[in-house]
């Protein structure tokens, strides 16, 4: 009998926690998700692929969140929070600067939970801090001159317009990621999907670059 009431009070409670976890907006999933992939062993392999698949796919879940009518205050407050929580773990997973958006983040849920404390935001560019634009296309110059041919001088065709390097730069950017002078696992994860992102048909390099 008591084995029998427990088992009934554990199917109502996986019922009840189902049924949370259903009620939940989707973005909380995706960001649940995306966290999942950055909660990992900081000195790994990650596929990138998949880590910007699960990205984009939090960032359309919250998207379409906003787009929600009726929507409170709060909970808008809270999804415009989670596109940036899903920008810091980005940023994170590729070894590039997060200071500003962590601290952003706090004063945020600060806001949020209504500390009265003045907002303020230093937005200043850090010295040697490394852009994602250029973290992105430094990889994929880089895989484009390892393909050497058509595929070289096309490296050399964007070194000037998207990095500022000349020819030598390029030639020693090469060498010292072959040589293991840049040995982060961020950069080599970045590489690695670079490889295969310029095998796409409708690969534009262009199209990494916000600027444009």
């Amino acid at each position: 009998m008591e084995l029998r009431w427990f088992r009934e009070c554990g199917s109502h409670r996986d019922a009840r926690l189902q049924n949370k976890e259903a009620k939940k907006p989707a973005y909380r999933r995706s960001l649940s998700t995306l966290r999942s992939i950055n909660d990992a062993e900081e000195r790994r392999a990650v596929d990138l692929v998949k880590l910007f698949m699960v990205f984009d796919g939090c960032m359309k879940d919250i998207a379409t969140e906003l787009e929600s009518p009726h929507l409170s205050k709060i909970d808008k407050a809270d999804a415009l929070i989670a596109s940036i929580v899903a920008t810091d773990i980005l940023l994170n997973e590729l070894g590039l600067e997060e200071a500003p958006l962590r601290e952003l983040i706090k004063q945020l849920r600060n806001r949020r939970l209504g500390t009265p404390d003045t907002f303020s935001f230093d937005q200043t560019t850090r010295p040697n801090a490394i852009g994602f634009d250029k973290e992105v296309i430094r990889a994929l110059i880089f895989a484009l001159y390892e393909e050497k041919g058509p595929r070289r001088e096309e490296a050399y065709k964007w070194r000037k317009s998207l990095l500022n390097l000349n020819k030598g730069q390029v030639r020693t950017l090469a060498a010292n990621i072959c040589h293991g002078q840049i040995d982060t696992i961020h950069f080599q994860n970045l590489v690695a999907w670079a490889k295969v992102e310029i095998k796409e048909a409708d690969f534009d390099i262009m199209s990494y670059n916000s600027d444009t």
